[in-house]
């Protein structure tokens, strides 16, 4: 199957018209939605809570009821939602420099490194329109054919790896044509990450602009939470 993946350069070229909508925490929707709180990263910002825009809410619970009526023990898992510019700068930084080569043109480097985690300046998650998400079924995660965020099986966490069984890709279909009849956007790169209202929603949906951009989401601005000498934590390894 032929897919389109946004180069970054088309990424830059969508204008940005944040529609100010506000952030909603969705471990409030538990148990209906299974929320994995467990990113550490995200800690010094939002503790344990995993927030997105208010509209991307309504879509992920209009999703979870389309589910239940398909299977009653189905249930949506979110693992990443918002994610603080700081973290998307700093896992770019990594990212980049762990397959950086010697005189490589800057801006294919950019590109190559966009592939892996987003640029800092298109990045999704840093507006609250991204979400990481998979299924459980009595409670047991669906088997994609890799778990979230296997970034060292890279042939296999591509949507349509010809590396799975027929079952595994049958179980991302199902999620991918979730999200898609909800109006979001894939990243088939990843085939856990989707996206509502920012660039590559834009692009995929031929949207004159994003309707969401990148804030500064931070419910401890005075440092209440501890924080590493770089001011986050970094142990989390949710890309893109």
């Amino acid at each position: 199957m032929k897919i389109y993946i946004p180069t970054l350069a088309e990424l830059r070229k969508i204008e940005v018209h944040d529609n100010g909508e506000p952030m909603v925490s969705l471990n409030e929707l538990e148990p209906l939605i299974v929320c994995y709180s467990k990113m550490e990263d995200m800690f010094p910002f939002t503790g344990k809570q995993i927030f997105v825009r208010a509209t991307v809410r309504d879509k992920l619970l209009a999703m979870q009821k389309e589910l239940t009526a398909f299977n009653p023990k189905m249930k949506l898992l979110i693992y990443y939602g918002y994610r603080h510019p700081q973290i998307q700068a700093l896992y770019f930084q990594e990212i980049g420099n762990k397959i950086k080569k010697e005189g490589e043109d800057p801006v294919l480097f950019e590109e190559r490194v966009n592939l892996f985690i987003a640029h800092p300046s298109v990045a999704g998650h840093p507006t609250g329109g991204a979400i990481d998400a998979s299924i459980v079924l009595n409670d047991e995660e669906l088997d994609m054919g890799c778990k979230i965020f296997d970034f060292d099986q890279p042939n296999k966490i591509v949507t349509f790896s010809d590396e799975i069984s027929e079952a595994q890709l049958a179980n991302r279909i199902l999620l991918l044509n979730l999200f898609q009849r909800a109006g979001f956007a894939p990243f088939y790169g990843e085939w856990w990450h989707f996206s509502y209202g920012d660039r590559e929603w834009a692009i995929q949906f031929h949207s004159p602009h994003a309707c969401y951009g990148q804030i500064d989401f931070d419910l401890y601005p005075n440092g209440s939470k501890q924080r590493n000498s770089k001011g986050i934590l970094t142990t989390s390894t949710a890309f893109h």
